[in-house]
């Protein structure tokens, strides 16, 4: 009854927003498909972004709900665990849906290992401590390189300097757009200190945020053009962005590439074209 409580609120907005996250799932599952070809090569992938240590521990917590007893009345937490690995596999989810579930085991294979050395049964750990800390230290490594901005920064300043550009009269008339959505969250993130505009967007969660006030009836997209056609009358580009990085829009070792436009003679309100824009497949700008 109380997660019931807990998920209404999202419940409901996802009933009145036609359940978006259901078509979102299909999207997950058709990434994963082209990413991975198995959906037990994401659970794969899963198990080993856990680690040694925490595996290991959570493997303890299984193990003690099963065996002992005095984790009788807890052993629901470990079947829960299960079955949600089962769904996540056959709905082929990410590989990181499973990872907050693993503080339960993690609390109870830590208690039950504490009980083993109580009773003198337990052999030392150190090995695994000692590699999970190697592993975690590599893992921070190479995160700052594969994350490195890249192609953010190029792609930030240009846009910068392009509402800049505007003459001042039209700067407020001005919305700022970008997608995907991984480019709307650059602009967002650097918006304050370069003094832009709020970034908007159509695509995953930026479509269904509020569309740009009624009085800008002019755009700066950052991104394909082709979908906002039908609702402008002038369409031309303003500059090209190209950057390699190491993480494309897909994550793979690809160069990035986008064009900014300027849109202008808008045709119709916000509030009917935002709706018919809305996506959720994740596209490379152009």
């Amino acid at each position: 009854m109380l997660g019931l409580l807990i998920t209404a609120p999202t419940l409901v907005w996802q009933a009145v927003n036609g359940w978006p996250q259901l078509a979102m799932a299909e999207v997950v599952s058709g990434e994963n498909a082209l990413i991975y070809g198995n959906p037990l090569v994401v659970a794969l992938h899963g198990l080993a972004v856990t680690g040694p240590l925490t595996l290991g521990l959570a493997i303890c917590g299984l193990a003690a709900l099963r065996g002992d007893r005095r984790w009788r009345e807890h052993r629901f937490l470990g079947a829960a665990f299960l079955v949600l690995l089962v769904v996540i596999v056959l709905s082929s989810g990410r590989h990181y849906y499973q990872l907050p579930a693993y503080s339960v085991l993690l609390s109870i294979g830590a208690v039950a290992l504490q009980h083993r050395r109580t009773a003198r049964r337990a052999r030392a750990a150190w090995p695994v401590v000692a590699l999970s800390a190697v592993l975690a230290v590599g893992g921070l490594a190479s995160s700052v390189v594969l994350a490195a901005p890249t192609f953010a920064d190029p792609m930030v300043s240009a846009t910068a300097r392009a509402f800049r550009n505007l003459p001042p009269e039209q700067r407020d008339r001005t919305a700022l757009v970008a997608n995907p959505y991984v480019h709307a969250t650059y602009l967002d993130a650097a918006a304050p200190s370069l003094g832009l505009p709020p970034a908007r967007g159509t695509n995953r969660a930026y479509g269904w945020f509020p569309p740009p006030p009624e009085h800008q009836d002019r755009m700066l997209l950052v991104g394909d053009p082709e979908r906002f056609r039908p609702w402008f009358t002038e369409i031309r580009p303003i500059t090209t962005i190209q950057a390699a990085t190491p993480l494309g829009t897909y994550g793979g070792l690809v160069p990035e590439t986008t064009t900014i436009w300027m849109l202008s003679g808008r045709n119709s309100p916000w509030a009917d074209i935002w709706p018919t824009l809305r996506d959720l497949i994740l596209t490379p700008g152009r």
